[in-house]
């Protein structure tokens, strides 16, 4: 069954960190305030590990200036750290943007008021802390709209906007994980016509693609990581249309898919394919041709080129939300779905794992304006019935989601209300396939009499997994295989005929039909 669920209990056990994928399924914890009260936030982006983790970043009021705080959130213990402040005091700070490489390192950008703020900062996995910032801009005229992405080894490109000979041009940095220093900008539009709306993905070998909008037509420019150089850029969308907001995501391999938004001639939503190895780009097609309104499109694409485009429709009667999907191998948009129908909904996000399932946040505008989320199945080509991810009552906005590419969890991130400030909040939704130890384990030494004899046995105790996939439990004793247990509700087991001292350390997993394990936890029986 394909859908996302609403949970009110909370993780508070380690889990595994590798394993199949999972079926496209979120189970979504209530919402948790990671920003502090006291003041507003906005404008949260966060990036998702591959094993979970997850960092994010905001923008909240310090009382005088806007100011950008980060934290980062453990699926170990489904936790968020306590926010850090990392742009300047007295300088106003905005839109943030994060990039993670897959150690679970971070690479954020934002714009700071003053000249040539571009911003940046790396979030160090290892230590758990933040480098000061740098600016990576210096000497532009109001540079603006900063976007980053990382490839797997901590690199990262970024791109933004700067006022330039009477225009906004295009530039790009990339950080040098190994020196940890930006290059200079490099302007990739050309002068002379307003660009703006930079994008940009990086590929698994640190190459990558960026796309903007330049008076009305969609370009692009790649860049090659061996030479360090950006191509000429090229233009994408047909000429004689009016295109805007572009969307674009690189696969594993270094391919790439686009989408935009046609105003004119008419109202679409428009998609081109990137062949990394021929350089080129298809011509452009339309996802959805129609006499009603699309537009806001977003995208995401997963490391086989699969995609999910998301857009807000307008039918003349009802805004909505709705969605396609993209397969690499056929080349082919599948049918247009609306996620939420015959609701009102807006403002929307994607994402998507590398099974070619996903998860769509969106508002619906009743009021109140609250926060839900819909389920994609790859299999079944449908959306699940939207759960709310906020809480009842509550106003949204912004809501932004990411997830795990092996589909373990997807986190919803948005702006509520704590009853006086804006704040940012977070929901997290664990795959279903997510196979969960059991908790609460104990364990203690027992003497058993019998008229002629005595035995010592260790009685183990746990509570059963939550996991619906939970089919039975494994047992260690000392590194030593010592029982298989079916069935997925035990909650304990007795080994017999122990010695009367000494420590006896256990380890249970918890198994999957297919034999597939939990990680573990720890019992010692002295």
């Amino acid at each position: 069954m394909n859908r996302c669920q609403f949970s009110f209990w909370i993780l508070t056990v380690s889990i595994t960190l590798f394993g199949p994928l999972y079926s496209a399924q979120y189970t979504f914890d209530p919402p948790f305030q990671i920003s502090q009260s006291g003041q507003s936030a906005s404008n949260a982006e966060l990036c998702v590990t591959d094993t979970g983790n997850a960092v994010a970043v905001w923008t909240r009021s310090d009382g005088a200036n806007n100011r950008i705080q980060g934290a980062q959130f453990s699926i170990a213990t489904d936790s968020w750290t306590i926010p850090v402040t990392l742009s300047s005091v007295g300088i106003t700070a905005s839109t943030p943007a994060i990039c993670c490489d897959s150690s679970g390192n971070a690479v954020t950008v934002w714009v700071e008021t003053g000249p040539g703020n571009i911003r940046s900062a790396r979030y160090n996995a290892a230590t758990g802390t933040w480098s000061a910032p740098i600016n990576i801009a210096l000497g532009a005229i109001a540079p603006a709209d900063p976007q980053v992405s990382c490839d797997p080894n901590g690199n990262a490109l970024a791109v933004w906007h700067i006022f330039s000979g009477g225009f906004t041009v295009i530039q790009a940095s990339r950080f040098n994980v190994g020196t940890m220093t930006w290059s200079a900008p490099t302007t990739l539009s050309a002068p002379g016509v307003t660009a703006n709306d930079a994008e940009i993905s990086v590929d698994d070998t640190g190459d990558a693609v960026a796309i903007w909008q330049r008076g009305g037509v969609i370009q692009s420019s790649s860049f090659d990581v061996g030479t360090l150089t950006w191509t000429a850029a090229v233009d994408i969308s047909s000429g004689g249309s009016t295109t805007t907001a572009p969307q674009v995501g690189v696969s594993a391999a270094g391919d790439a898919i686009a989408i935009w938004e046609r105003s004119a001639p008419s109202v679409d939503i428009r998609a081109a394919r990137y062949n990394k190895g021929a350089g080129t780009w298809s011509a452009p097609v339309s996802i959805v041709a129609s006499a009603a309104v699309n537009q806001d499109p977003i995208l995401a694409v997963n490391d086989s080129l699969q995609a999910l485009a998301v857009w807000e429709g307008f039918d003349g009667v009802t805004v909505t939300i709705r969605a396609a999907s993209f397969n690499p191998t056929t080349n082919t948009w599948s049918a247009v779905q609306d996620v939420d129908p015959g609701v009102t909904t807006i403002d929307t996000d994607v994402a998507i794992d590398n099974s070619g399932n996903g998860v769509a946040v969106f508002e619906r505008f009743a009021p109140p304006q609250e926060g839900f989320a819909s389920c994609f199945d790859l299999v079944t080509n449908s959306w699940s019935t939207p759960v709310m991810i906020s809480s009842p009552g509550e106003n949204i906005n912004n809501p932004q989601v990411q997830a795990a590419s092996s589909g373990i969890v997807a986190i919803a991130l948005f702006t509520g209300v704590d009853g006086i400030f804006n704040v940012i909040e977070a929901s997290t939704g664990l795959g279903s396939g997510l196979l969960l130890p059991p908790a609460g384990a104990s364990g203690k030494r027992i003497k058993n009499r019998f008229p002629f004899q005595k035995e010592y046995f260790n009685e183990l105790s746990w509570t059963p997994s939550t996991s619906s996939i939970a089919a039975g439990y494994q047992i260690f004793r000392n590194g030593t295989l010592i029982a298989n247990l079916s069935g997925g509700q035990h909650r304990g087991y007795r080994d017999h005929n122990r010695p009367k001292k000494g420590t006896d350390v256990y380890t249970v997993f918890t198994l999957d039909v297919a034999g597939g394990k939990s990680s573990p936890i720890t019992i010692v029986v002295n």
